[in-house]
């Protein structure tokens, strides 16, 4: 297809400019429908803003249908701002022509000077118009005439639809401005007259050039650099999963600032300075211009898809470019992976060069200062180093010939070794050596004894890891040494609960494990000493590296894809025995640990002990828990919560006891003991053993698993005021006990509910809590024998803190009273309100492929039912609610939320005993369930 972005022009390279006769066509259009100036006379300003509106938009419509016809990004940018010039022109001239009639437009004070975007004559669709209103003489001594036309053309250019904003400065102060502000110094390395007197704007070249570019060079690079750190410190990776096309790593911004050093450098706007200077190559200057035109491209079809218009390439919006541009696979999905795997190869050369050229420009710079007489003490601080045909200089390292790797082709891992050895950085002249050698990285080199002995020592040093493998990567080595890792390259995975892509996933799991190397936080302690128990850290970090290789095999499952490729790597580079074992354990069980801990019932003695035949030892177990932890807080920081850290710490200590006590684990945790009957009197006194007799007594025996002797007796005394409150009440069966236990550390609060249990019940708790924005983590729910429910809810707010606030607890007690007493009670308008008050950002259920799956396998008791699906307020209202109307009980919930996914397991049994077994009932209630999710109880 030649409307993909990888081909941005149909096919070709760079910039292929439509031939200009069309801006003849659209003078002449203009001429036809503004009956532009001097054609007529000059009409009152009321007038204007209408018909400038209608042309806008005629044109508009054309532009928009000149991108959905394949336009490349700059031709249509170009014709926006040859637009948007034509209409500037237009409305200048016939506004000052009204205030001074038969005067030559020439004579106005003011000259009209395009700034940014608009000054490189690129307007996106959406696109703001900055301006700037040029003064010979200060602004004081502008004749009020001008001020008027100035005060009345910005108001008509808003009315015609356009976005501007606008300076009025004379020559002198644009130039004073600009050595204060970097913004302002880099809009006027830009600026474009668009009509006016030109020697004024001359003038202000010559001074701008003279007071703030000349002799400043180091200055004004040294601000660039100061904002692309604070940029890149921002937005962090090129691979972000939903990027920010202007402003992220490797967007316009970073085309833009290629410009701005080019200028500030070598006093031009045309990139082919950095050809002529030896900084960057015919080919790297081919690869930047289509990664601008594939940027103003995406950007033109976010702006014509959004309004407002927006720069965040969006997981909808992906679909929707991906789609519009042709794009040919069958599947919405595998579409976007496509077209973001283009997005992302072209944005990351266009990061690489920026950053190629910021770097030999400080070398250039440190050659400088080396060269001048003040260099001696400095060369005495910093001498060159040589070593294995390297030496190392001002932190960076160099090749000391051009045949060094086909001397000896192991020299390609030995640089990333050295560099990690002594914290250097690869000198750009060495990234280019080794990309030009990138045949010696064959399978000969792949199989090299030598080259994995080396590859092996960078994978041995915890703490020094991520920076070295991230070296290889950029320079392309990594994925050259392990094809498996390569196949990952620009991977996106189009998830819910990744934030990168597949590959600087990878590398971010291995950040977050060199950062237990090294960190002085007080809260991951633990894991240090875990960390440094483990006597092979090669097989951890490798591991690392392979665990998602499966993801390019696009198959269902790809743990096992992943194992397969671990295996056929551990055959290429002859890793046997032990240390096999456990990297393909590691790889193949990447998802055991996080999956059981948050969509099982970990209290469960049954889990604890699948869990711990899966795991084996403790050896294992340590191995695992670490691994989990770097892969969860790699996929995203944000969504890793205290709960989520103690269902895992939960798990963790369960499986050592369990293979501490044995068998008789599970016997012990399903029947209390004397230990808890005797702590339960402590705390209660004996005037409550009858109580407590009863309680031990009624409950059912998965009540019992790690409750701890604080709960059951909280548990005793609620039941006892419960049943006091009854009989103050004269037996009102609508009585409800509620208490609320703040989780220090957990960012959570627990939820206890204590009340006659009756049908419905569960699911009007979780409506009442939901219409006050309250999310449900997870819920145990238990019923005596004698009919009292003991239900708990570990609950949140919507920005993960615990529910502290009185007056919140109070309002969920009279609610959920009012919704006991009420034979129905309708929360979805209460829910849709809360909704709005919380300004939830979930995703469109379009974007996610939500399902529900129903497994019998799972428990011996219990059928579980696996919903995967859009995160809401709400949700798990509309999901109990058909479970209590098709007369099935809660046994018990996991509930996990991933960036905006929820990821729910409940556990359910008919009312009248026994699983979901039958097929018809089966069927009804994943039809329910299946309707629930697409028609949500706040859209119903």
């Amino acid at each position: 297809m030649t409307n993909r972005i990888q081909e941005p022009n149909g096919g070709g390279g760079g910039r292929q400019e439509a031939p200009w006769d069309p801006l003849e066509k659209l003078k002449a259009r203009a001429r036809q429908a503004l009956l532009c100036y001097p054609e007529r006379a000059p009409r009152p300003a009321a007038e204007l803003g209408p018909i400038y509106k209608r042309f806008l938009k005629m044109e508009q419509h054309r532009l928009r249908f000149l991108h959905n016809g394949g336009a490349g990004g700059f031709e249509v940018c170009r014709r926006r701002s040859a637009l948007c010039d034509l209409v500037l022109e237009n409305l200048f001239k016939e506004s000052f022509s009204r205030l001074h009639p038969g005067r030559d437009f020439m004579d106005c004070p003011a000259q009209l000077v395009a700034l940014g975007g608009y000054g490189r004559g690129l307007l996106n669709p959406g696109s703001d118009i900055d301006l700037l209103f040029l003064l010979a003489a200060p602004a004081r001594r502008l004749p009020a005439e001008t001020k008027q036309m100035i005060e009345q053309i910005i108001p008509l250019l808003w009315d015609a639809g356009l976005k501007v904003s606008h300076t009025v400065w004379d020559v002198k102060e644009a130039a004073q401005r600009s050595l204060a502000d970097d913004r302002t110094l880099t809009s006027l390395l830009e600026a474009r007259l668009i009509v006016g007197r030109t020697a004024t704007f001359e003038g202000l070249q010559e001074m701008f050039e003279r007071q703030c570019l000349k002799g400043r060079q180091r200055e004004n690079l040294e601000r660039r650099r100061q904002d692309l750190d604070q940029r890149r410190g921002k937005h962090r990776t090129v691979f972000l999963q939903e990027p920010n096309v202007k402003r992220g790593c490797g967007g316009l911004r970073d085309y833009h600032n290629l410009i701005w050093l080019a200028h500030l450098q070598f006093g031009t706007n045309n990139l082919e300075a950095f050809l002529g200077a030896g900084i960057l190559s015919a080919a790297d200057l081919r690869e930047v211009e289509r990664a601008h035109d594939l940027l103003l491209r995406v950007r033109n079809g976010l702006h014509f898809a959004t309004r407002p218009p927006t720069d965040i390439l969006t997981l909808r919006l992906q679909g929707v470019l991906a789609t519009q541009f042709g794009y040919p696979q069958a599947n919405i999905l595998r579409r976007c992976e496509e077209f973001m795997r283009d997005y992302y190869r072209h944005t990351r050369q266009l990061y690489l060069h920026l950053g190629k050229v910021m770097e030999r420009l400080k070398i250039a710079q440190l050659e400088e200062d080396d060269r001048g007489l003040m260099s001696f003490l400095a060369r005495r601080r910093r001498p060159r180093e040589s070593f294995d045909g390297f030496e190392s200089w001002q932190g960076r390292l160099y090749a000391q010939g051009k045949d060094l790797f086909r001397e000896d082709p192991v020299r390609i891992m030995r640089a990333f070794r050295h560099a990690q050895q002594r914290e250097l950085a690869l000198s750009p002249d060495l990234t280019e050596l080794i990309r030009e050698s990138y045949p010696l990285i064959n399978r000969a080199f792949r199989y090299d004894r030598k080259v994995f002995h080396v590859f092996e020592a960078i994978l041995s040093r915890p703490g020094e890891v991520y920076r070295t493998l991230k070296q290889m990567h950029r320079v392309g080595v990594l994925g050259r040494y392990l094809p498996e890792f390569g196949a990952l390259t620009c991977l996106v995975q189009h998830e819910f609960f990744h934030r990168y892509t597949a590959d600087y996933h990878t590398l971010l799991c291995t950040a977050k494990l060199d950062e237990l190397a090294g960190s002085d936080r007080t809260d991951v302690v633990f894991f240090q000493e875990m960390f440094r128990s483990i006597e092979d850290p090669f097989v951890l970090y490798l591991a690392l590296l392979l665990h998602d290789t499966g993801r390019a095999e696009n198959v269902r499952l790809h743990s096992d894809a992943s194992a397969i490729l671990a295996s056929r790597v551990c055959r290429r580079l002859q890793i046997r025995g032990e240390r096999r074992r456990l990297l393909l354990f590691l790889v193949d069980h990447h998802l055991t640990f996080w999956r059981t801990a948050t969509t099982k019932n970990v209290d469960d003695p049954e889990t604890v002990t699948e869990f711990a035949g899966v795991v084996r030892n403790k050896r294992y177990l340590d191995a695992l828990y670490l691994f989990t932890l770097v892969d969860s807080r790699a996929t995203n920081e944000e969504a890793w919560s205290d709960w989520k850290a103690q269902l895992m710490q939960q798990l963790y200590t369960s499986t050592l006891l369990y293979w501490e006590k044995g068998e008789s684990f599970r016997l012990e945790a399903r029947q209390p003991d004397e230990t808890m009957r005797e702590g339960m009197l402590r705390k209660l006194g004996e005037s409550y053993r009858e109580e407590v007799e009863a309680h031990l007594r009624l409950m059912p025996p998965r009540y019992f698993p790690f409750r701890k002797v604080g709960q059951a007796a909280l548990h005793v005394q609620m039941a006892h005021d419960f049943m006091a409150c009854c009989l103050e009440q004269a037996g009102d069966p609508l009585a409800v006990v509620l208490h609320w236990l703040k989780r220090e550390g957990g960012g959570y609060s627990e939820l206890t509910v204590v009340t006659w249990d009756r049908p419905f019940l569960v699911a009007r708790v979780a409506g009442a809590l939901a219409a006050h924005g309250i999310n449900i983590l997870s819920a145990d729910i238990f019923s005596r024998d004698d009919d009292i429910a003991v239900d708990v809810f570990r609950v949140c707010t919507t920005d993960f803190m615990p529910v502290t606030a009185a007056s919140t607890q109070r309002s969920i007690r009279r609610m959920l009273e009012q919704a006991l007493a009420a034979e129905r009670f309708d929360f979805r308008p209460l829910i849709e309100k809360a909704c709005t008050r919380a300004a939830l950002s979930a995703r469109e259920a379009g974007e996610f492929p939500q399902r529900v799956h129903l497994d019998n396998r799972a428990d011996r008791r219990t059928t579980l039912v696996e919903v995967q699906a859009v995160d809401r307020l709400g949700l798990l209202y509309d999901l109990l609610e058909i479970v209590d109307k098709l007369d099935l009980e809660l046994v018990s919930s996991r509930i996990s939320t991933e960036n905006g996914a929820a990821l729910d397991s409940l556990w359910v049994v008919r009312r009248l005993g026994g699983k979901v077994v039958e097929p018809a009932e089966q069927e009804n209630l994943l039809r329910q369930l299946e309707r629930a999710l697409a028609n949500p109880a706040g859209k119903a």
